[in-house]
């Protein structure tokens, strides 16, 4: 999981370096600052990913995304709808 991580954030994160090199020696125009920002959003991608690759990698993180997904959050409200809560009958034989 983790090789996998690491190859993908090198692969993601060099458009980043490389566009961040150039600045400094090239022109800056509409077309660079678009690289730029582009390269920015890639970088965004990169912090958003282990949660995606951990998923798609590894079985028993998907088993407990799952169990942790529908067991406590989806099963929570699937609770019946209760008005009122209900009364108990109470007998006047029962209260001595």
């Amino acid at each position: 999981m983790v090789l996998v991580q690491v190859i993908f954030n090198s692969i993601v994160l060099l458009p980043y370096v490389i566009v961040f090199i150039t600045t400094f020696y090239l022109p800056s125009d509409n077309f660079n600052f678009f690289l730029l920002i582009l390269s920015i959003n890639l970088h965004t991608v990169a912090l958003a990913s282990p949660f995606y690759i951990y998923v798609c990698v590894s079985k028993r993180f998907r088993q407990q995304f799952k169990h942790v997904f529908y067991t406590l959050h989806v099963n929570r409200w699937r609770q019946p709808n209760q008005v009122l809560p209900e009364i108990p009958n109470i007998s006047i034989n029962m209260v001595n």
